[in-house]
């Protein structure tokens, strides 16, 4: 798995999301879309594509990856985020803090979207469904100095509607995905590029390539190869505002996108390696957050064999 932060600017996307480009040579039209040799336990990881490629172009469309969720604060695009339950929402811990001061953002200025592509304009959260934040749940171990352990669960005021195509869980890891090497979807709404005036109106998708940690420990001091990814591909990466939002793996036995990484920190968008939560490493304490907040709640992933004695 591999994970991108900036360390002087915390919420990022590629130098920005906007230089993404489609691989060449690579036909990605059913990608997340027909069923693969091996199930998932419930509807997780689809994309809609509805026969429609993006050749050459960065913009997601519309719907696309309907695990997507938007963190505003009071209509202002802030963070990203992935939907994993229908009242459970994936996404980095620093997005619930003014980022100078550090204090908590009080709970009613947060607010989440689901189902939306575009956060700014005249079809602002189109679409969409929103929700209040009942409970902005950080990891007990996170550490903002250290830029470690930046993961959090945002637990939903009502239920999510699953019935619309627009809106659906990624899958998330079994333990045992080798993604070193392998390209992963990033999504967001962030800069889309290091120091621009703004972020993108619509989502945005890019991929980057999973590296060795041996690419990210030499540059940031505290990096931690248990609970981090290192992601890498020049003049692609996220930025401000993607922060929180997915790194998605497409599995290929299962077809389907699995939430392998949380964007959490970088260095200049794109011009070095960036930091991202495991997700792997974090699945023990997220089922905890969901057992202890809303035991009915119930994660996706693929299914594995079963031995029977």
């Amino acid at each position: 798995m591999k994970l991108r932060l900036t360390e002087t600017a915390f919420f990022l996307f590629c130098a920005g999301l906007s230089c993404a480009t489609i691989d060449e040579g690579e036909d990605s039209s059913e990608y997340g879309v027909v069923e693969g040799d091996v199930g998932t336990n419930c509807t997780c990881g689809i994309a809609n594509k509805e026969d429609q490629r993006i050749v050459g172009g960065e913009e997601a469309k519309k719907n696309e990856y309907p695990m997507i969720a938007e963190l505003s604060v009071q209509g202002y695009h802030m963070c990203g985020g992935t939907i994993i339950t229908k009242k459970h929402v994936v996404t980095a811990a620093h997005c619930a803090s003014f980022s100078k001061t550090l204090d908590p953002l009080p709970k009613d200025m947060l607010g989440v979207y689901v189902g939306i592509h575009e956060v700014k304009g005249a079809r602002a959260f189109e679409g969409g469904q929103y929700f209040a934040i009942e409970e902005f749940i950080t990891h007990p171990n996170y550490h903002y100095k250290n830029k470690d352990h930046v993961i959090a669960v945002i637990l939903l005021d009502d239920e999510i509607d699953f019935n619309s195509h627009n809106v659906a869980p990624a899958c998330l890891p079994v333990g045992n995905e080798d993604i070193i090497g392998d390209k992963l979807k990033v999504l967001g709404w962030g800069l889309p590029a290091y120091r621009a005036d703004a972020g993108t109106q619509v989502l945005m998708k890019v991929n980057i390539k999973a590296v060795t940690h041996n690419e990210c420990a030499p540059i940031y001091k505290y990096y931690n190869v248990k609970t981090n990814i290192c992601m890498f591909t020049q003049k692609k990466d996220a930025c401000q505002g993607d922060s929180g939002g997915p790194l998605l793996w497409r599995d290929p036995e299962t077809n389907r996108y699995v939430l392998v990484a949380v964007t959490s920190f970088g260095r200049n968008c794109g011009k070095w390696p960036a930091v991202n939560a495991n997700v792997t490493y974090f699945l023990p304490w997220i089922q905890s957050v969901i057992s202890a907040t809303d035991p009915k709640q119930k994660t996706c992933a693929k299914l594995t064999s079963l031995i029977i004695a």
